[in-house]
């Protein structure tokens, strides 16, 4: 997702593995004076890269397991 803004733009990859090509892409979104966050949210790991990655693993550990409450739909 890019969003464009009159501050640097924001390009937003969410990824639940690592993905090569997805740091390739960020890499030049950053490189191009662009704001990359890279969302991870599943399994697998992958090396730190400067201005890139957010890992909302711990963050979200548990709430994609958790039972739905009663009446919930």
């Amino acid at each position: 997702m890019v969003i464009c803004t009159p501050l640097p733009d924001l390009v937003i990859e969410l990824d639940s593995r690592p993905n090569p090509a997805s740091a390739q892409k960020l890499a030049f979104a950053r490189d191009a004076s662009a704001f990359p966050p890279w969302v991870r949210f599943g399994e697998g790991g992958i090396d730190k890269i400067d201005g890139l990655v957010l890992d909302l693993r711990e963050a979200v550990r548990g709430v994609c397991d958790a039972e739905p409450a009663a009446g919930a739909s």
